[in-house]
């Protein structure tokens, strides 16, 4: 179950409530702005092509900032060993059988690797890196729909594609990547509630989507997704853990207009909004996705601190975060209420103190 194919897409009706929920509660923000399109597409292929700069503008992202480099935190990584091949596939013109079609697949996506490899020594864009991250975004295609390799020809890539991810990368407008970022999510996982949520990008407090479409607008449809990524971030963390530095705003980057909208999440609402919101979103998963079993769950205490994490009997119990009014926060194991084990401290200028506690005392540092 996928945040955005079932929740969101006005297609399915099944999150139909949610997405009211959403509509009442956080109204669409003015977008009267002219920007105009500096990359017009040069084919029809937008799903492959828009899938294929996420990952050219994450490679960006670690050439930039000197990240450790790491395909296995890509989508793709895996895909192809859980792929039904059964009945062979197209690749390069070619009708193959079921081995012979896994491994050639096996082989472009080592290519795709070395490909990247390579563009991070340099963060020069060439065709050799175009045509990688389009295999990566034929792959992603197949993860959502498994018989497209049954009905598409892969391994080929069209010029005019090849041109268009150079012409999205020649215009990518860096002023927003200050190099002073310390903290940076390339594809941040929101946890499970929801049944899977990912997303482009974090950098700094920021989470941003990206999108290549033509059109400078805010769809209702966009502007639910990085709301929700928001609120989940607040509720599971990113990428098991709570982030460093709270996100604080949200936007979506116009790829084909060179352009960064955000908006600061304190215009969403007041607190006492957003903390109801976020323990009615956090219910309606429990029920739609885990039918009332899920473990987390937000506490808020008299003294104004909250807590996320694992409850046991009403109190934490398990892994959690708490945000305590001091301007410290916590992220560690918990036990009937009280800080049990490895964790971390966390101040407000965000750094980061590993520690131990047994039954509420700090025992070492």
């Amino acid at each position: 179950m996928s945040l955005t194919t079932n929740f969101l897409n006005y297609d399915s009706s099944y999150g139909k409530d949610l997405r009211t929920k959403l509509k009442i509660e956080f109204p669409k923000p003015n977008f009267n702005k002219d920007v105009k399109i500096k990359v017009s597409p040069r084919t029809t292929n937008f799903a492959l092509v828009g899938t294929a700069f996420d990952y050219l503008f994450r490679f960006y992202i670690e050439y930039k900032y000197s990240l450790n480099p790491s395909y296995k935190h890509w989508v793709t990584y895996g895909i192809i060993d859980n792929l039904d091949v059964s009945n062979g596939g197209f690749f390069a013109n070619q009708i193959l059988a079921p081995d012979k079609y896994k491994k050639s697949l096996m082989l472009e996506f080592s290519k795709s690797v070395a490909s990247y490899s390579k563009f991070l020594e340099s963060g020069e864009i060439s065709k050799e890196i175009c045509i990688g991250v389009l295999f990566l975004g034929q792959l992603e295609v197949a993860a959502r729909n498994p018989s497209y390799f049954q009905r598409q020809n892969t391994g080929l890539y069209d010029e005019n594609d090849i041109d268009d991810l150079t012409n999205l990368f020649n215009n990518i407008n860096s002023d927003f990547l200050d190099s002073k970022i310390k903290q940076i999510y390339l594809n941040p996982s929101f946890g499970s509630l929801s049944g899977g949520a990912d997303g482009d990008l974090i950098i700094g407090d920021t989470l941003i989507d990206i999108k290549t479409t033509k059109f400078f607008k805010l769809k209702r449809e966009w502007f639910n997704q990085i709301i929700c990524y928001y609120f989940l971030s607040l509720i599971d963390g990113v990428n098991g853990k709570m982030p460093q530095v709270p996100v604080k705003n949200i936007g979506i980057y116009f790829a084909r207009h060179g352009f960064l909208w955000t908006i600061s999440c304190d215009e969403l609402g007041d607190s006492k909004k957003m903390f109801s919101f976020m323990e009615w979103l956090f219910d309606y998963f429990n029920k739609k996705v885990w039918k009332g079993t899920y473990l987390h769950k937000e506490i808020k205490f008299d003294d104004g601190s909250t807590y996320v994490g694992e409850i046991k009997n009403g109190h934490p119990h398990g892994k959690g975060f708490l945000n305590h009014i001091n301007g410290y926060s916590y992220d560690c194991n918990w036990k009937n209420g009280r800080q049990h084990g490895k964790g971390e401290i966390i101040a407000e200028d965000g750094a980061v103190s590993k520690v131990e506690w047994k039954d509420g005392v700090l025992v070492s540092k």
